[in-house]
């Protein structure tokens, strides 16, 4: 009877296996053996190899062996994930809402702030592992090879951008935590080395998720945010450290003559930002409901980042110089204007608009 009752059990369900060996329990063992149905998958997770009577009921029932650290992780990370799902109404794509889920629930309650760490953490090691390398010196530039590498950083930061968009927007508390998520990409060597200044698409991922956080911080008024980020995490080359929103903008990963082999609209103006414009917008979906509250916290994060670098080129005696995002020719035309206009006469009209001055002056801090 306890036979029967147990061959259904594992006839009509999954198996999650958790610090067993095989070798203890010789009638689960053997319920096991007689087990023919593939229906539901078992997931056998492990510390170490299996013993050999473990491999031989993972091989006989194709049961996906997974490695973990410990029960106690393995089994809280496993039921925050299953929360998450449950809390997610719609799919696809279900990972990303998973991820914004968990951490909406982090952040609200002070005794998760580990698990936020090691989730973000995690994320960013994910995103970081699938920088595209240094490009070869004999490469041909084409507008395949550079739509590719634009696509890639895109797909391998989407969980990431929407994470840190979403924790930038909702969680001041953490500012730090963003601005290290977007310093460790944007550092990809593994020993200090200098950015190809104008192409460079090993610094594709950092600026796509500089973009998502900047954007949530902007939008959230989390200005205090945007200023840790830009202007405390750095980009580190051979005997220098040099803030991110003075290093990392469009023009210095991917300047205007490549960035226009972009499928972006003909002769645009700021061919990459109007190409990241479009391409980061589900990212701040979960934060930014309207497009049009989108358009204004993409113009206003680009300008905030084009002040930094007018900062950064003025303290070193470099002139009043600066990058021009979407904000330069949508608010000419705006204006009556056509094509981009110059950066100073932008940056007095923002300063009409209401934005916080001291967010692009370094020496604020």
């Amino acid at each position: 009877m306890h036979d029967r009752f147990l061959d259904r059990v594992l006839d009509q369900f999954g198996l999650i296996v958790v610090g067993w060996s095989g070798d203890w329990d010789s009638a689960l063992r053997a319920a096991l053996e007689r087990r023919r149905s593939r229906r539901y998958g078992i997931y056998w997770a492990t510390r170490s190899e299996p013993s050999e009577l473990a491999a031989r009921l993972i091989q006989q029932q194709g049961a996906d062996v997974i490695r973990i650290a410990d029960a106690d992780s393995f089994l809280s990370d496993l039921a925050d994930r299953v929360q998450a799902v449950a809390d997610v109404q719609r799919q696809p794509p279900l990972a990303v809402d998973a991820a914004i889920a968990m951490v909406k629930r982090f952040l609200v309650d002070d005794t998760s702030r580990i698990r936020l760490h090691d989730l973000v953490d995690a994320e960013v090691e994910r995103a970081f592992e699938r920088i595209m390398p240094g490009m070869g010196a004999q490469t041909s530039i084409t507008p395949e090879l550079v739509t590719g590498w634009a696509s890639q950083a895109e797909s391998s930061t989407e969980v990431l951008r929407a994470m840190v968009a979403c924790g930038a927007y909702w969680g001041p508390t953490y500012n730090d935590l963003w601005a290290r998520s977007v310093q460790r990409l944007a550092n990809p060597g593994g020993a200090y080395t200098n950015m190809n200044q104008g192409f460079d698409p090993r610094y594709l991922s950092a600026l796509y998720v500089l973009y998502g956080a900047g954007i949530g911080a902007v939008a959230g008024g989390n200005y205090e945010g945007l200023q840790t980020i830009l202007l405390r995490a750095h980009v580190r080359e051979y005997d220098r450290e040099t803030p991110i929103g003075a290093k990392l903008y469009p023009g210095a990963v991917l300047e205007n003559r490549f960035a226009g082999m972009l499928p972006v609209i003909p002769r645009a103006h700021t061919p990459f930002s109007q190409y990241l414009e479009p391409t980061l917008r589900g990212s701040l979906r979960s934060v930014i409901a309207a497009d049009s509250d989108y358009v204004d916290a993409f113009d206003r994060f680009e300008y905030l980042l084009a002040l930094v670098c007018a900062d950064h080129y003025l303290m070193k005696g470099k002139g009043d110089w600066s990058f021009l995002g979407c904000f330069a020719w949508r608010l000419n035309s705006d204006h009556g204007g056509h094509g981009a206009s110059s950066t100073l006469s932008i940056r007095t009209r923002m300063r009409l608009s209401g934005l916080p001055t001291g967010v692009g002056n370094s020496r604020s801090m």
